[in-house]
């Protein structure tokens, strides 16, 4: 397996290349240079795609086994995977949009578009290039511009204060876990709401399934769809295979929520997160607890990590969602209607998915996915 310094720089050198070839292809639009641009863009992905695929390939094989518990090789693989899946889908969105450019879609792509991938993926490859952001127990994070940096430890506090601030930190670990839960699902549903129950349940079925044999389009088109499909299966694998039937009924019992709406989602959210049980039996530990206030402080430092990672692998999923509507677009009218219901359906359920999870490994109230000690873990520690 790749260290994760290898892996970053593997990334972040194919980001490169795909940026490059990218901005050539802008620069030569309406020029006899186009054509000669467009291959050297498809050139680009196909060595991004082979440059990551070996170290994507050994995590999965060797770290990622189920029912393991959560441990910093875990976690840094799981996030190495998600980064990847994020990369690959900005790549796909990209070769998507000069698709666009070329005249590959009916979708005509404008300079705004281009510009706009173009600042994507220097963004994308700016984060996972940029110095490793490692906060305690090593979770890793990428340094995205919209989320912020977890606040730098103060003087160790007295056991008073420093219970009082874990109170605090406590409530903001789970108001984040809800709210940027929410707002990646809430983004999702719009990818979906086209979609009537006959269909919706289609889509809910493919999840985990090798996606059909895709019509011959144009070359950049092609290549994206690739690329999404294959991230698509890899997020699918980093939930786990074996779990196909518990994502399809999780997926349907979040678009029943979704569509609902209004205070039924955050009802929800709530419930799947154990808000209420976790903060009381937290509280209780507090009260209860005779570690002193550095230990105490410690927690609350781990309680801020976790939310910053969190919040941070929730951008990545809005970023995810994102590039899925861009593929959308540009792809939709392309397909077989049955075919673009399927795939992209599919697509918009498998992040719901993830996202949701995510979010629950991170509140501890699931053991589908065990990448993180998350915050009834993260308490008991500090607390006992």
């Amino acid at each position: 397996m790749t260290g994760y310094g290898e892996f970053r720089a593997d990334l972040a050198g194919g980001l490169r290349g795909v940026t490059a070839a990218f901005d050539m292809l802008r620069g030569s639009l309406g020029t006899d240079d186009a054509l000669y641009a467009s291959e050297q863009l498809a050139r680009a992905a196909e060595r991004y795609e082979h440059q990551v695929a070996g170290s994507r390939r050994a995590a999965f094989d060797e770290a990622l086994v189920k029912g393991q518990a959560a441990t910093p090789e875990r976690e840094r693989v799981a996030a190495e995977i998600l980064a990847g899946v994020v990369a690959d889908m900005e790549v796909a969105a990209a070769l998507f949009v000069a698709g666009g450019a070329v005249g590959e879609t009916p979708e005509a792509a404008t300079p705004e578009e281009l510009e706009a991938v173009s600042r994507d993926l220097q963004q994308v490859t700016q984060a996972v290039a940029g110095p490793e952001l490692a906060a305690p127990d090593t979770l890793r994070r990428f340094g995205l511009d919209e989320v912020p940096a977890p606040a730098k430890a103060a003087a160790v506090p007295d056991a008073p204060t420093a219970k009082a601030a874990f109170e605090k930190q406590l409530e903001a670990v789970f108001k984040a876990l809800q709210e940027e839960t929410k707002k990646v699902l809430t983004a999702a549903l719009t990818g979906v709401d086209d979609l009537d129950d006959k269909l919706l349940g289609e889509a809910i079925g493919m999840i985990g399934k090798q996606a059909g044999a895709l019509p011959g389009l144009g070359k950049l088109v092609s290549k994206g769809l690739a690329l999404a499909v294959k991230a698509m299966d890899a997020l699918t694998e980093l939930l786990g295979k074996d779990l196909v039937p518990e994502l399809q009924k999780k997926a349907e019992e979040l678009l029943k929520t979704l569509k609902e709406g209004g205070n039924l989602v955050d009802q929800f959210l709530a419930y799947s997160l154990g808000v209420t049980p976790s903060t009381q039996t937290i509280r209780e530990l507090l009260a209860q607890t005779t570690a002193d206030g550095a230990a105490i402080d410690s927690g609350v430092q781990k309680l801020l990590a976790l939310q910053a990672h969190f919040t941070g692998q929730a951008a990545m999923m809005g970023r995810l969602v994102k590039a899925l509507n861009t593929g959308k677009k540009f792809v939709g009218k392309l397909l077989p209607e049955a075919t673009a219901v399927l795939l992209f359906g599919t697509f918009y359920l498998v992040a719901m998915d993830f996202t949701l999870l995510n979010a629950m490994d991170h509140a501890d109230t699931t053991t589908l996915i065990t990448f993180v000690p998350g915050v009834v873990q993260i308490s008991r520690a500090a607390l006992a």
